[in-house]
């Protein structure tokens, strides 16, 4: 709370008055008369001491009290009349005070506002400089991770050309089952991140036959108990092939898990139903698919109507039912090409 104490001298009845300075010290009147200035703001109190007026009025700023005005008028005349004509003058100058003070602090706000807004432009103009350089940067680091997306791919699909030298009936195995999968993925609503694993999963997925030898794979009549053994073993290799590279986890898993089965009587570890990761039983479909309409070294490829029976009938012992009905539908409607 700020006080103006304030002195006004009257010489003699001309009305005539100056302004002194402060008036003596504060006492038990001005107590008075601020504890009721503070209960009332909308009232000039005054009290009358001999020739003495003493007024106390609020200084009044939406209906707040922003402080107190105390004014001393020395006067030769007490009467009533005089008395209300010296609180009138008083009246004027605590307006003229209040506005002073608020044409001081609108003074203050409109240098501020000024500044702020000094600031404001600078910033916004540095802000665009910086989100012009930072989208510049984004451009530029999306076409980088395009051309890494496109070389990492490229290198993939190198991998899976090498299968291809060493197991001649699979040529394009590996792309066909990517066709696939992604197909059963879109019918089963994965996710573009779960398809993006798929899409790298189905060409490495044979990849272990690298440690295959050839005449095993390349064999045209039955394969031994040992030999079968042999090929038993490519998911793993695949797997060890690909552990120390920077591939996520689950691409080396569906790699890994590809020859599983839901009945648990897959390889390598016999897991089954929920312990076989879900992209790894649709790889599963498609690679069995591919391989039953394709020419093998110790059988012609089967027509599409005994493929699509032979899913059926390992329907929910090899297979996951509900990803072969998937793949007999995309057959049926055309989707799925049988070569």
């Amino acid at each position: 709370m700020k006080f103006s104490r304030i002195s006004i001298y009257h010489d003699g009845d001309d009305k005539k008055f100056k302004i002194l300075g402060q008036f003596g010290q504060k006492d038990v009147h001005e107590h008075l008369l601020l504890s009721r200035a503070k209960e009332d703001i909308n009232i000039a109190y005054k009290i009358v001491n001999n020739n003495l007026v003493k007024v106390a009025i609020p200084i009044v700023s939406e209906e707040r009290c922003e402080g107190i005005c105390f004014y001393g008028i020395e006067c030769k005349s007490t009467s009533s009349e005089d008395v209300e004509y010296y609180i009138s003058l008083c009246n004027f100058i605590t307006i003229a005070i209040k506005n002073a003070i608020y044409y001081s602090n609108l003074k203050k706000q409109k240098s501020e506002i000024e500044d702020l807004y000094e600031k404001s432009t600078y910033m916004n103009e540095r802000l665009k400089d910086t989100i012009e350089e930072l989208n510049k940067s984004k451009a530029e680091l999306e076409k980088k991770n395009q051309e890494i997306e496109r070389f990492f791919y490229e290198t993939i699909l190198c991998l899976s050309k090498a299968i291809e030298y060493k197991d001649v009936y699979t040529k394009g195995h590996c792309e066909r089952v990517q066709s696939i999968a992604l197909k059963i993925a879109d019918e089963l609503s994965l996710s573009e991140e779960e398809k993006n694993v798929l899409k790298v999963a189905c060409l490495l997925h044979d990849i272990g036959k690298i440690g295959v030898k050839e005449d095993i794979l390349n064999k045209k009549g039955s394969l031994e108990d040992h030999e079968y053994k042999e090929i038993q073993k490519h998911p793993l290799i695949g797997y060890n092939i690909l552990k120390d590279l920077e591939f996520t986890d689950r691409i080396k898993k569906v790699v890994l898990q590809h020859h599983e089965r839901v009945d648990g009587r897959g390889y390598p570890f016999g897991l089954k139903d929920e312990e076989i990761d879900l992209l790894a039983k649709v790889v599963a479909v498609a690679d069995a698919y591919d391989a039953m309409t394709s020419d093998r070294p110790y059988r012609k490829a089967f027509d599409k109507q005994a493929a699509l029976s032979e899913m059926k009938r390992c329907a929910g012992s090899q297979f996951d039912t509900t990803i072969v009905e998937k793949l007999i539908n995309l057959v049926q409607k055309g989707l799925v090409m049988f070569l």
